[in-house]
């Protein structure tokens, strides 16, 4: 309102000195607002009539009771035989990106809220002292106030508020991808630890063989059976044997700082992966005639890239309802000499030169940009898919092969050539040679088995499919 009192005639000149501030609300401007636009309050949170739910969000759901059973699991130590996906739990537990991604989710809610609030009233107070033109008149100092009230086409809040909510959906989507890629990394991790204590297994018992060779070396070199260089040879042997040992547990210490590192100090040195290796088994993104499941829309990739081009369609709406001009009312007071005047003001901008064209091509822009994006998503899924099966077929085929028969062949192999010379039907040259065979063998089937199970979590990846690797049935 304003309000000026004046000694002198109206028409004396004044100088004002006004100063603005904003306000919380007043009631003759809600009451305007009511009129105008039904709506006279200030949403607190997403508008049903936007289409946004008020549903508890994710982000508070994951404060209840799925962020306590992970808290249990990372409470819990990692010992004993655990399952892939246990680490996968402690790794979202532990892992800063899970703190990141509710952080994420909760901006773009409070984005969503601060979308659907009105603009604040605007309060104008004027003071001013007046210079008499005409002789006799008195000085005075009049003073006043006014409020207004900006109110903007509906239109222009609803797209508001509906870009802020796609973005919370692609934020959610990207959520899902950044999950997605922390359990692909733990569950290789998990591989490459079960692998490596294969390795240093393989090693003991190879070093258990070649102290039990020199042992039979040594009888028979006491004997007269054998010579020094032929014992000094297995000598050599068992000490590598050993070296290899030690390596390999080194190995397996790393490998256990890296799982560590992913899934919290409730690791300890006992732990094993029972799933950690495959052996030969398909995965269930399989089909039974061989092909690949077809992907959705369910991927987080392409659901992330889907929700950035429905954002962008939502932006075009926004920046063409941005168009309408707004509407400010307003309402003042003036008190002069003799006389009081209340009234009402109104304005609103006439959109003849800028109608906001650059913001709708530049929307319009954006969204081609996303749906490119889309499609590029879906073509690098397709051939990521693809490359994996690949794999996954080969070296199942290979594991199977190795497996099933080259193993066998080299266990007797060895077994045979260590009673022939045992007996003495045999040199030390052949049985170091089977065992060297035997022991290739076994390496080459460890490495057929880390390539395969790391083939099927990288098909888990390109699929988006929650499954566990190594858990379909043989074929």
């Amino acid at each position: 309102m304003s309000f000026y009192r004046s000694a002198a005639w109206p028409r004396a000149t004044h100088a004002y000195y006004s100063s603005t501030l904003t306000v919380g609300s007043f009631s003759v401007i809600v009451l305007a607002g009511v009129i105008l636009n039904g709506c006279a309050t200030a949403p607190r949170g997403p508008d049903q009539s936007l289409g946004v739910s008020s549903a508890p969000s994710p982000v508070s759901e994951s404060r209840g009771g799925a962020s306590a059973a992970l808290a249990n699991v990372a409470a819990q130590p990692l010992s004993g035989a655990v399952t892939q996906a246990l680490l996968v739990d402690a790794a979202k537990q532990h892992n800063p990106t899970a703190a990141a991604i509710a952080a994420a989710r909760r901006a773009a809610e409070a984005r969503v809220n601060q979308a659907g609030v009105w603009a604040n009233p605007e309060v104008e107070f004027a003071y001013g002292r007046t210079r008499p033109q005409v002789d006799g008149l008195k000085a005075d100092s009049p003073y006043g106030a006014q409020l207004k009230q900006r109110l903007e086409w509906w239109g222009k809040r609803q797209g508001r508020v509906a870009v802020a909510a796609a973005q919370m959906a692609v934020v959610q989507a990207e959520s899902a991808t950044a999950m997605l890629e922390l359990e692909i990394d733990v569950r290789l991790a998990a591989i490459a630890y079960a692998s490596s204590q294969a390795a240093a297994n393989q090693a003991v018992t190879q070093a258990r063989l070649a102290d039990e060779l020199a042992s039979v070396v040594a009888k028979r070199q006491a004997v007269g059976d054998i010579d020094r260089g032929a014992a000094a040879r297995i000598t050599l042997e068992a000490t590598l044997a050993r070296l290899h040992v030690d390596a390999a547990n080194r190995a397996v210490a790393m490998q256990r700082e890296v799982l560590r590192a992913w899934c919290g100090a409730g690791v300890t040195d006992d732990l094993t992966i029972s799933d950690g290796l495959s052996d030969g088994l398909t995965d269930p993104s399989i089909a039974a005639d061989g092909s690949i499941l077809p992907a959705s829309n369910a991927h987080p990739r392409v659901r992330a890239a889907l929700e950035a081009e429905r954002a962008a369609e939502a932006r075009i709406t926004a920046e063409r309802e941005a168009r309408m001009p707004d509407v400010t009312v307003g309402v003042f007071g003036d008190r002069e000499f003799e006389k009081d005047t209340l009234g009402l003001t109104l304005s609103f901008e006439v959109p003849l030169w800028d109608r906001n064209a650059a913001g709708i091509a530049e929307a319009e822009a954006e969204r081609a940009q996303r749906a490119a994006q889309r499609s590029l998503a879906i073509r690098t899924l397709e051939r990521e898919r693809v490359t994996a099966l690949g794999e996954v077929r080969a070296t199942a085929a290979t594991l199977i092969a190795l497996r099933d028969q080259a193993i066998p062949v080299a266990a007797d192999v060895v077994s045979l050539r260590t009673s022939a010379f045992t007996a003495g039907d045999a040199s030390l040259i052949e049985v170091l040679e089977a065992q060297r065979a035997e022991l290739t063998v076994q390496r080459e089937l460890l490495d057929v088995r880390q390539r395969h199970a790391e083939a099927l979590v990288r098909l888990l990846a390109a699929t988006g499919a929650a499954t566990e690797p190594g858990t379909a049935a043989a074929p």
